[in-house]
């Protein structure tokens, strides 16, 4: 299919999407591991991490103008297919969470993203203090260890075949420069299958290379094609796990979401997507606004809806939403074997 009759069929599913409030989907609960792409506060109670946004002017465009941990002016992708699948936004971030209120809200959904983290323990490693894929599945397991007893544990294996878990990881593992490891990830799916879930959303790697941090130390300002090449490996890689584990899984179904793709659409043609520019960080400072955090101290745009990018790394939440409504009612071209609206029938 062109190029063409693709953005037609991706603005068609923009516009379905943003019709009106979607009915129950059908999703009880909504699980979230990866990144800070993901992330909706849970290293705000993390005393040695670096990797957090806590702080002004993150959070300007969220409800209430306030800071919450998301690496965004407002909402990010979690939030937008949240509510695309009836929530009010995110799952609460498990680290928020005392054991009552654990109890209470596994029966909606958890977040266990944490900005820094990647696939390997090792990732993070010069943020200070992350919480690692092993430990955000130990988190869960954790989660779930006082229902196993419990009169209400067939409702719960229930619920959690229902569930979406939402997947967003890797990003970080390219940025240290270190080739995707297949093995883990089929681990963690694996290990998930094992404690109940069934539905898996996978978000797959964009262009990391385009970012602003990384196109601000290329003399022409472009892409850093070499770790783009490295994300399409560890999307390649990606898919074939997963469509490994659908053959050997009873029950498991799974939606792989192609960023690369809709990156390059983007790229190609940002006006067609409502953005003004696409290669600067909305907030930061240097050149691109990529050289440095977005911070108190940081040059900000005046309308972030017109950037696709908020910071350094992060899109803003006008992007975001772009990103959750292709994954929830995108075309196979852009994200299959089903959409995420498709993955909770």
């Amino acid at each position: 299919m062109g190029e063409g009759s693709l953005r037609l069929i991706v603005a068609a599913a923009l516009l379905a999407a943003g019709g009106g409030e979607p009915a129950w989907s059908g999703v009880p609960a909504l699980f979230v591991f990866g990144d800070s792409l993901v992330d909706v506060g849970n290293n705000n109670f993390l005393p040695l991490s670096l990797a957090k946004a806590n702080f002004p002017p993150n959070g300007v465009d969220f409800p209430g103008g306030r800071p919450t941990g998301r690496f965004s002016n407002g909402y990010n992708v979690a939030d937008y297919l949240g509510k695309l699948y009836g929530f009010r936004r995110s799952p609460p971030p498990f680290l928020s969470l005392n054991e009552p209120e654990i109890r209470q809200h596994v029966w909606g959904g958890i977040s266990y993203a944490s900005a820094g983290s990647g696939i390997l323990n090792s990732t993070g490693s010069t943020q200070g203090e992350v919480i690692s894929m092993e430990a955000q599945l130990h988190y869960f397991r954790t989660s779930l260890k006082s229902f196993r007893a419990a009169e209400c544990s067939i409702n719960l294996r229930l619920l959690l075949s229902k569930a979406v878990f939402l997947l967003c990881t890797g990003s970080n593992d390219i940025f240290a420069f270190y080739n995707s490891n297949s093995s883990q990830i089929h681990l963690s799916k694996a290990e998930l299958y094992r404690l109940g879930a069934r539905r898996f959303g996978m978000v797959g790697l964009g262009l990391v290379g385009c970012c602003p941090s990384m196109r601000s130390r290329t003399p022409s300002g472009g892409c850093m094609a070499e770790l783009n090449d490295l994300a399409r490996q560890f999307n390649l890689a990606l898919r074939r796990v997963l469509k490994s584990l659908s053959g050997k899984l009873k029950g498991m179904k799974y939606s792989f979401g192609d960023g690369q793709k809709l990156g390059n659409m983007i790229a190609d043609d940002p006006s067609s997507f409502g953005f003004k520019d696409a290669m600067k960080a909305c907030c930061g400072g240097g050149r691109l606004n990529g050289e440095r955090p977005c911070n108190g101290n940081a040059t900000v745009c005046g309308d972030a809806k017109e950037f696709y990018f908020w910071d350094w790394y992060h899109p803003t939440a006008v992007a975001a939403s772009l990103s959750a409504q292709v994954l929830y009612d995108g075309p196979p071209e852009l994200v299959f074997p089903v959409n995420f609206r498709q993955l909770a029938v």
